[in-house]
């Protein structure tokens, strides 16, 4: 898997390496983010050439300059791609895209809210729908909302399933104080148990 950024190679290889920079795509806010953080990027990492990483035993990072500011990155992982689920996979898929939102529009201080349930796929696409499309997958649909928050909508089974299946939904907000935060955070949980129940 890829992307493209619309920043220079060395600025997206520091965001590989530096746990501060880190923090601010990969995931989303929980208790052990900075202990998993360190685990896959400090202690498991490898340099493979001046260009790549390895991470853990099986994921080579590379950092592909196309140009002053854009780079391409790819994670390699091995075995056969298949159009089978496989959430590391699609969880890499959305990191890379929050990567880019935040390198393509030089952003800072992230707050995360990430909520999970059971609905159809197809049904929480079109009700979280809701701005400008960033990235879409088999199993994913990325948007920007109207605020600027970075909507990233996963499931278990292909987007535009009408069968009940597992999601989870991050939305990556920058910048706001508590109470913006807070209020972006109570304003999505309402709009996600809506379509939950």
């Amino acid at each position: 898997m890829e992307t493209t950024v619309d920043a220079p190679a060395a600025t997206v290889r520091r965001h590989f390496s530096e746990p501060a920079l880190i923090r601010q795509w990969f995931g989303w806010d929980y208790p052990s983010l900075d202990d998993e953080i360190k685990m896959i990027f400090l202690d498991d990492v490898r340099t493979v050439a001046p260009d790549q990483i390895g991470l853990g035993e099986d994921h080579t990072i590379t950092f592909t300059g196309v140009g002053p500011a854009r780079t391409v990155v790819r994670i390699e992982t091995p075995g056969t791609p298949t159009d089978d689920l496989d959430m590391i996979e699609e969880g890499w898929r959305q990191f890379l895209e929050q990567l880019r939102f935040l390198l393509e529009r030089d952003l800072a201080g992230r707050r995360t809210v990430y909520l999970d349930g059971r609905a159809a796929p197809a049904t929480l696409a079109a009700a979280l729908d809701a701005g400008s499309a960033w990235h879409t997958g088999r199993f994913q649909r990325i948007t920007v909302d109207p605020d600027g928050h970075l909507v990233a909508l996963v499931t278990q089974a292909p987007v535009d399933s009408t069968e009940p299946a597992d999601a989870m939904v991050t939305i990556s907000t920058f910048g706001l104080d508590d109470a913006a935060f807070a209020e972006v955070e109570a304003a999505w949980t309402a709009r996600w148990k809506a379509v939950l129940s």
